[in-house]
């Protein structure tokens, strides 16, 4: 599973790095074929943005994005979102 780590503003720690690309192995039980993941953390005023795309083959490709004041928070409900969208496919 190849991640992509971006950032526009922000710095991605490597604990954020490492909590994300744990739970993307979660995504990768629904959909094993997986490509590439990019996953891009951004910041406006006190808000964070936290964006996922997930290609698998056939051009098949799966976006969630998540805002809070706190990028850890949201991990979860994103990585969810993405499982959610991989499931309505099979």
């Amino acid at each position: 599973m190849n991640i992509e780590f971006i950032g526009h503003d922000v710095d991605i720690s490597n604990h954020l790095k490492e909590k994300l690309t744990n739970k993307f192995k979660k995504v990768e039980k629904h959909a094993n074929r997986i490509t590439r993941i990019q996953v891009t953390c951004s910041k406006d005023g006190d808000l964070f943005a936290m964006k996922a795309l997930v290609t698998m083959p056939g051009h098949h490709q799966f976006f969630a994005s998540e805002v809070s004041d706190d990028l850890y928070v949201r991990v979860d409900s994103l990585v969810n979102k993405l499982i959610r969208q991989i499931d309505d496919m099979h």
